[in-house]
């Protein structure tokens, strides 16, 4: 069999196999939601701790996954030491305009047990669908692709827009809401993807991704009542979350103009360290 084409075959199975991971840990974690509320345990607590617990055990399984396929360099998850950490501040200002959020809970809220549980909740998606999508599936793609004229940057798209689309698998919005949320993950993607390559390090991205989670989620904080949050958005979806993509659009050309920096023979030497 032609070595090329059974290495393709190879990636597309590999891509594939990680979006389907992905696809039935969402319906994983909502088959266990229902048993934990049976435990007595209140229905957003029974959320985030089965949350945590599907997104902690796939990681750990991705992680030794990844080494065991020799992608642990690719992946960040090697020996590489971490480098142009300067360039980890553009997200961070951004977990930092969302951090004003933290200044619309109540005493309440802010002192509350649940506040914590959502940080958990928050950082562990950070840690699971980083080390999937840039750990794992952009690994594979850019050891295929890494030969072929742009392949690296058409490994870190080709990822990114894998992973936008997937959050279309569970619908809980507006088609304009549905949009906007596919618009947000492609332009964080490939920044992500970026530097990931750039800073040699997964864990960094994990810890800011979960972050944007986190002081994104706040509303879940409120509770089953959420009548107010639910007309805003009924009244802001056609507008404001297609907003979200245009202001995330520096965060993308930030992220296409260190793609411009990655020199592919520095790329080969991870794939063989």
């Amino acid at each position: 069999m032609n070595p090329s084409r059974n290495d393709l075959r190879s990636t597309i199975f590999l891509v594939t196999g990680v979006s389907v991971l992905i696809v039935l840990s969402i319906y994983l974690k909502i088959a266990l939601r229902p048993l934990l509320e049976s435990l007595d345990i209140m229905a957003m607590r029974a959320r985030w701790i089965g949350d945590i617990l599907v997104n902690t055990t796939i990681f750990i399984s991705l992680v030794w996954f990844i080494k065991r396929r020799s992608l642990n360099e690719l992946a960040g998850l090697g020996k590489l030491p971490l480098q142009n950490k300067k360039l980890l501040i553009v997200p961070a200002i951004l977990v930092l305009l969302l951090g004003t959020n933290v200044f619309e809970l109540d005493a309440t809220q802010a002192f509350s047990i649940d506040l914590l549980w959502l940080l958990i909740w928050s950082l562990s998606i950070g840690f699971f669908e980083e080390c999937a999508i840039r750990g794992l599936m952009q690994a594979r793609l850019i050891k295929y692709f890494t030969d072929k004229k742009n392949g690296i940057l058409i490994s870190v798209i080709v990822s990114s827009v894998i992973f936008g689309l997937l959050h279309l698998i569970v619908r809980n919005g507006s088609i304009c809401a549905e949009i906007g949320q596919v618009g947000a993950a492609i332009c964080l993607g490939v920044m992500f993807g970026a530097l990931l390559l750039r800073t040699n390090k997964l864990y960094p991205i994990a810890i800011i991704h979960g972050l944007i989670d986190f002081f994104s989620s706040f509303e879940d904080l409120e509770g089953p009542d959420q009548n107010l949050e639910a007309q805003v958005v009924e009244q802001g979806s056609q507008t404001g979350e297609l907003m979200v993509i245009l202001v995330l659009m520096p965060f993308l050309i930030f992220g296409l103009i260190q793609m411009k920096k990655i020199k592919p023979e520095k790329i080969k030497e991870r794939i063989s360290f």
